[in-house]
This record gives structure tokens, C-alpha cells and sequence, in this order.
């Protein structure tokens, strides 16, 4: 034990020495780097190439000497852009580096709710960016220029420049730049109140942050889609996203999202429905007090008005009021009727000083095309005096010419022979093919149209009966892969029972849809010609039949059959009653265990509170089956207030796709439906 306890501390004592060299290192080329920005004796691209280093080490850990940073680069690059002797790389190099700059200063004011002098700096950014024709910058600058927009409720500008931002991301297969557009779009649909097409945005931008492995956009896409779930008054299935998002911002130490995410919880816990106002207190005040630390005035305005309507709720009066004249005095700052207008004043600003830069392009082309008439005006001169020395060459060379064209005249003679006699020979060899494509054309014809037919007569035999004039919240996914399919399903309804099926048959294509029409047909008869109604009675007699009509005059068994789940819905006692031949039953649930024939069940996958059941089915098909065939088994399972069941074909599980082109499987097929049961 002594001997476990010295090794213990030995760890310890090694991972405190490697985070002390992981910091000692920071810290020294922290200082490399601030000796070569500061030192005016270095060239002012090394001085420029050193401040950009550093900022990538400090930026968002501290906020004001990363305003100092960018602005030092802001003044070197203008400085050197007054000069009047520099190569195009030179203005290029400096042009990029003040693109950089002003959006990073812009991002600083943003954040400080200085929506003025924000936009001031992303409209410098935007219009550098142009002039070096970086449109991936563009577009992330035009993400950060509808925000501020947006923040002022001007949802039309808003949107003009995310939808910018998000083809030019597109364009560029710029994976990060799109979910930012895909985010900022939905948070607009939400002031639109189109809570389902936010959502839609949202999730598109969560599945992107997936693919890349990014954890600081899946934060921001999860508490977008937290955010959908709570206008939709989904308060649970909000604060599981909330959650997911928090747990993400704890491990990057992202404050930004984490405010956001903060305020959010606690405005959840304020509301009537979970009405628990210390737990809104407590997430407010941490919101609040990491908004005050970054100088973040927006997000304080959102904190302190919720700590208002939290010490309201509680009979705080004395904190409720200095929270709302907090919130009040800080929204003030950033909404006042002169920001307004600044704001509007700056986006007339850059749209003339766009006009401007292209004016002055313009009148350089035009100069350019004036030096080239110019140029080539002497040039002509010049070639003018050419022209008679080389006359007399060229008649020396007129007699040599005229002996060739002579013989290649002769050769090119016997080469048109040649290609008359191949020319004749492919003609022939054409009308061959174009009789054998007419023929398969023809060919090509017939079995569209017998499979257009085969469509029809499979769709004519599909139930009538709608799944949504049995039982509300269900639904039927039937997408064929080819024009016609081997899979089907049955439903039928009294007025005691609700009957629900989905049967996978052997073959694919046209083979597979005769099994599928025979299959509906025979259910069809069973169910109005017999006195069987419950679901093993129906596989019994339903295996019956197929081996007698899948069997020839002399004899012989076609060996063919189905997979099939078929269940019975007790409606007056919510009762399921289910058999299956290889197919099973899942059963989703919250509850920990279910009663399946009276005996208990556990679950075979649970995910956040979420369980999955299977009841399996009999492992024999319907039809001609080589080993013992047994009777089909009854199960009965009592349903409870929120189950949910699933019957299927393997098509789901078996669809391929994913970036490995892979199966998709039965595992991740569970996840999915505990995923879209919240």
C-alpha cells in the first residue's frame, strides 16, 4: 500500500512538471515574439509576422491585450500602405494583414456591445478583403456583420449577409464558416418565429461541427437548438441541449457560449412549469458575473434581467430592482437613438467607399488599355522597317515551300483513298449499330412499361386504410429502392383492434414485388374469410397458405417466403400483442423495465433517459424453411403513457452510405429512435 501511495504522488509530482514546461514554454515564446513586434530596428513585416504569432496565443484569453495587438498591426500596415514605392506583394501583405486585424478589433468591440465601432472595423475588414479578393474572409465577415444587424432587429440586412456568407462557404467546401451562417440563419428564423425551419438550420450546423470534430461550434449549434426546443415550449428536451452545450463550454473554456448557455438554464427554471427560482438565481449569477469579468454588455443586459424576474419570483424586491436598473442602464449604452443611427451612417459609409475602390479600379483598367494602344501603335512602326528585309527571304524560302506542297499534294492523294475505303467500311458498321439500338430501344421500352405496370398493381394492393386514421403520432417509411419492392406493409382497424404489419420479402425488384403482392393478398383474405385474428394465428395461416400457393402442379416448392412483424393494438386496454417470423419488435420507453407474457424485461440500450426493448421473434421465415418448423408465439406487452413501438424491414439497417460508404447497421439504427424520442 506504502509502495501504490509513493507512486501515486510520483504521478502527480510528473503531470504538475510537463503543464509547468507546457506554460514555461507559452511563456517564453510569448516573449519572443513581444521582443520582435516592440523592436523598431526589425522590418515591419517581421514586426507585423511576430504581433499575428503572439495574438494566436492570447486570443480570447485576454480580450484588451488583444485590441492592443491588432491595432499596432493596424497602424504598421497603414503606415507602409502610404508609401508609394512598394511591389504588389508588399500591398497585398499589408491589405491581409489588415483584413485580419479589423475583424479581430470588430469581434472585440462586438463582444463589448460597441456595436458602432464594431461595425466600423468589420466594414474596414470587409472592404481590404476585396481588394485582395479573399471571398473565403468575405463571407466570414459578412457573418459577423449580420449579427450586429441582427441584434438591432433589422432581420432583412441580417439575413442579406449571412445568405452571403453561407454561399461563399459553400463555394469553398468551407465546412466552418457554414455552420456560423447555418446558426446566425436559424437565430433570425427564430425572431421569425419559424421555429421548425430554425431547427432544421440548426441541425444541419451541429451535424457539420460533427464531421470536423470542432467542440466550440457544436457548443454554439447545441444551444441554438436548446433555444428552438424552448419557443416550442419543450422545456425538458431544452435543457438536455442546454446541458450538452454546457458540458462542452466547461472543457474548452469558451465564455462567450457559456454565458448565453448560463442565462438560458436559468430563465428555464424561472418559468411557470418548472417554477424553481433559486436554481434560475444560480444560473443567472453566473452568467452575470462572467458577463461583468469580459465587459460583455449584451449578455449582462440578458443576465440581470433574468436575475430580475428570478429575485421577482422569489419576493426579493430590493435585488429584483437593482437587476433591472442594472440591465436597463447597460441597454441604454449599446440601444440608444445615436448608435442607431451611427449604425446606419456606417453602412452608408462603406457601401460609398465600396463605390470609390471600384471607381478607382476602373480608371486604372481604362489607363491600361490606353498604354497598350500606345504601345502598339509603336510597335507597328518598328515593324514596319521589318518588313522589306524580310521579303527577300521569304522569296528564297517561296521555292523550297512550293517543291514540298508538291509531294505532300501526291501523299495527301493516296491518304483520301484510303480513308474513302475506311469511310465506307464505318458507315456500314453504323447502320448495324443504330438497327441493334433501335432494337434494344424498342427492348428498353417493353420492360419500363411492364415495370410501370408492375409499380401500379403493387400500389394498387398497398392498404388503403392511412396509418393517421388509426392513431395519432404514427407513420409508415416506405421508400423503395428500386421501381418496385420486395418489402410491404398491412394495416386493418375495427373497432376493438388496431392491426399494424411490415413483412421483408425474399428477392429484390419485380421477383420480390409478386412475393409482396401474394403476401397482401393472402393477409387480406385471412383477415375477412377466417375467424383468426390474433397476430400468431395470423403467421400460422399465413405459412400455411404461401407453401400451398408457392407450390406447383407436380409438386415442386418455390423457395421463397417473407420476414415479417405483425402486432394487434387492444385499444380499450392499451395492449400490444405481437409475433414475428425473424423480424422483431422495439419498444421505446422511460420507463426501466417492461412486462412481457407477465415477465420482466430489461432494456437493450437506454440513452439519456431513454430505453430501448426487443421482443424477438421466431426464428423461422414464412414459407418453404428447411429446418423444424414450430408454431408462431403470442406475446402480450401492457403499454404505458409515452411507449412508443417500431416494426421494420431490414432496409433501414441495411442502407449504405456514410463517409465510408459502410452499412449503417442495427446498433446506431437504436440510437437514432432513442434520439428523436425526447
Amino acid at each position: 500500500m506504502k509502495l501504490f501511495k509513493t507512486n501515486i504522488i510520483l504521478l502527480i509530482f510528473v503531470l504538475f512538471c510537463q503543464v509547468f514546461n507546457f506554460h514555461a514554454q507559452i511563456e517564453h515564446e510569448t516573449t519572443y515574439l513581444m521582443n520582435i513586434a516592440k523592436n523598431p530596428n526589425k522590418h515591419d513585416t517581421l514586426r507585423i509576422n511576430a504581433y499575428l504569432e503572439w495574438d494566436e496565443l492570447i486570443y480570447m484569453g485576454d480580450p484588451d491585450l488583444d485590441m492592443e495587438i491588432n491595432q499596432n498591426i493596424v497602424a504598421l500596415a497603414e503606415e507602409n500602405l502610404k508609401k508609394t514605392k512598394l511591389t504588389k506583394a508588399e500591398i497585398d501583405y499589408y491589405q491581409n494583414a489588415l483584413v485580419y486585424a479589423y475583424n479581430i478589433i470588430g469581434i472585440n468591440e462586438d463582444d463589448k456591445g460597441n456595436y458602432v465601432q464594431a461595425l466600423d472595423s468589420y466594414y474596414q475588414a470587409l472592404l481590404y478583403a476585396g481588394m485582395v479578393d479573399d471571398r473565403q474572409r468575405i463571407g466570414a465577415i459578412s457573418n459577423n456583420i449580420g449579427l450586429i444587424h441582427e441584434f438591432q432587429d433589422n432581420h432583412k440586412l441580417a439575413l442579406e449577409f449571412y445568405e452571403t456568407a453561407k454561399s461563399i462557404a459553400v463555394q469553398f467546401s468551407d465546412n466552418e464558416s457554414l455552420i456560423s451562417a447555418q446558426n446566425n440563419i436559424g437565430n433570425v428564423q427564430i425572431e421569425l418565429k419559424e421555429f421548425d425551419k430554425a431547427l432544421q438550420s440548426y441541425r444541419i450546423s451541429l451535424d457539420l461541427a460533427d464531421q470536423i470534430d470542432d467542440d466550440y461550434r457544436k457548443a454554439s449549434s447545441l444551444e441554438n437548438i436548446g433555444v428552438a426546443y424552448e419557443q416550442k415550449d419543450m422545456f425538458d428536451s431544452a435543457l438536455y441541449y442546454y446541458y450538452k452545450s454546457e458540458e462542452i463550454c466547461k472543457r474548452i473554456d469558451d465564455w462567450n457560449i457559456y454565458v448565453n448557455v448560463l442565462h438560458n438554464i436559468g430563465m428555464i427554471y424561472i418559468q411557470e412549469e418548472k417554477s424553481d427560482y433559486l436554481m434560475g438565481v444560480k444560473y443567472c449569477k453566473q452568467g452575470y458575473d462572467l458577463a461583468k469579468k469580459y465587459d460583455a454588455k449584451f449578455e449582462i443586459t440578458l443576465c440581470a434581467n433574468c436575475l430580475f424576474e428570478a429575485y421577482k419570483k422569489g419576493g426579493d424586491y430590493e435585488l429584483a430592482l437593482f437587476y433591472i436598473e442594472e440591465g436597463s442602464k447597460v441597454e441604454e449604452e449599446m440601444n440608444n437613438d445615436e448608435v442607431t443611427r451611427l449604425i446606419a451612417q456606417k453602412e452608408s459609409e462603406y457601401i460609398y467607399e465600396k463605390k470609390a475602390i471600384a471607381d478607382s479600379i476602373l480608371k486604372m483598367e481604362e489607363k491600361k488599355v490606353t498604354d497598350a494602344i500606345i504601345a502598339a501603335e509603336k510597335a507597328e512602326t518598328e515593324n514596319h522597317k521589318l518588313v522589306s528585309e524580310k521579303r527577300r527571304s521569304q522569296n528564297l524560302y517561296l521555292g523550297i515551300c512550293l517543291v514540298l506542297v508538291a509531294l505532300f499534294g501526291v501523299f495527301i492523294y493516296y491518304r483520301l483513298r484510303i480513308t474513302r475505303q475506311q469511310k465506307k467500311i464505318i458507315e456500314i458498321q453504323k447502320k448495324q449499330a443504330d438497327q441493334k439500338n433501335k432494337i434494344i430501344a424498342i427492348q428498353n421500352k417493353e420492360i419500363n412499361d411492364s415495370i410501370n405496370y408492375a409499380e401500379m398493381i403493387q400500389y394498387a394492393v398497398l392498404p388503403e386504410l392511412k396509418i393517421d386514421d388509426i392513431c395519432d403520432e404514427a407513420f409508415v417509411l416506405f421508400l423503395p429502392k428500386d421501381r418496385v419492392s420486395g418489402d410491404f406493409y398491412w394495416l386493418e382497424n375495427n373497432k376493438s383492434y388496431s392491426y399494424f404489419s411490415v413483412a421483408d420479402c425474399t428477392g429484390h425488384g419485380i421477383p420480390g414485388a409478386f412475393i409482396s403482392m401474394i403476401g397482401t393478398i393472402i393477409l387480406n383474405e385471412i383477415f375477412n374469410s377466417k375467424s383468426v385474428k390474433f397476430p400468431n394465428e395470423m403467421l400460422d395461416e399465413l405459412n400455411h397458405l404461401m407453401k400451398i400457393t408457392l407450390t406447383n402442379r407436380n409438386g415442386v416448392t418455390i423457395k421463397d417466403g417473407m420476414d415479417i412483424a405483425f402486432t394487434m393494438l387492444d385499444k380499450t386496454d392499451n395492449v400490444l400483442y405481437y409475433s414475428g417470423a425473424n423480424n422483431p419488435l422495439w419498444i421505446v420507453s422511460k420507463l426501466d423495465e417492461i412486462y412481457v407474457n407477465d415477465s420482466s424485461s430489461l432494456p437493450n440500450l437506454s440513452e439519456n433517459g431513454r430505453n430501448l426493448f426487443e421482443v424477438k421473434a421466431v426464428k423461422q421465415p414464412i414459407g418453404m424453411y428447411s429446418g423444424k418448423t414450430v408454431p408462431f408465439v403470442l406475446n402480450k406487452i401492457q403499454l404505458n403513457k409515452g411507449d412508443q413501438f417500431y416494426i421494420f424491414s431490414d432496409g433501414y439497417a441495411d442502407q449504405f452510405g456514410g463517409p465510408k460508404g459502410k452499412k449503417y447497421m442495427y446498433k446506431p439504427f437504436k440510437k437514432t429512435l432513442l434520439s428523436v424520442n425526447p
